[in-house]
């Protein structure tokens, strides 16, 4: 099934039903596409559309209109001066790499040795607390364990044995807060 004139044309695809005209169906689709190419009136076609596109731009371009607008401005004398470097701004601040600081002992701070950004090394010296209430702990057990042993001493002979336990377990408990005491002063 070829396509040599135009009347094959006619007679192949416009006269058959609808399913014979489509290319796909027959078969046959790059023969019959290759004769379709074929036609003679093909190639004075290609160059009327390859002039048609070869034309410059410059003659179907047509002349742009701008827009004219101006904004209004203030003008003013330029001076030379100082600019402060400040943002202000609301937001959460959070460090880079945060630092826990905990002491021994718990109390009021009465002196801060080193400023914001120094670089200490561990165990120096950060602030210093009030040693007061840690000396009056301390002078109280030692009042205590100075009474606990004078009475131990008075009732070595006429106490009883459970008594007597009691009273050396109160002396020890009381050394060693003594000592814990001596520890934290």
């Amino acid at each position: 099934m070829y396509l040599k004139t135009l009347d094959d044309f006619y007679r192949i695809i416009i006269s058959k039903p609808y399913y014979y005209r489509m290319p796909c169906l027959e078969g046959d689709y790059i023969r019959i596409l290759f004769h379709r190419l074929n036609h003679p009136v093909l190639p004075f076609l290609l160059l009327a559309l390859l002039l048609g596109s070869c034309s410059s731009p410059e003659d179907n371009a047509q002349p742009v209109k701008k827009k004219e607008f101006a904004l209004p401005v203030q003008v003013g004398k330029v001076v030379t001066m100082d600019v402060a470097d400040e943002v202000r701004a609301v937001g959460n601040i959070q460090a880079e790499q945060r630092g826990l600081i905990n002491s021994e002992v718990r109390g009021k701070i009465t002196r801060i040795a080193v400023e914001e950004g120094m670089k200490v090394k561990a165990g120096e010296l950060l602030a210093q607390i009030d040693p007061r209430e840690f000396e009056l702990i301390h002078e109280r057990l030692r009042a205590d364990l100075s009474s606990l042993q004078k009475e131990y001493q008075k009732a070595q002979g006429g106490l009883r044995q459970e008594d007597k336990q009691r009273l050396e377990a109160r002396m020890h408990a009381n050394e060693s807060a003594l000592n814990l005491a001596n520890i934290e002063l």
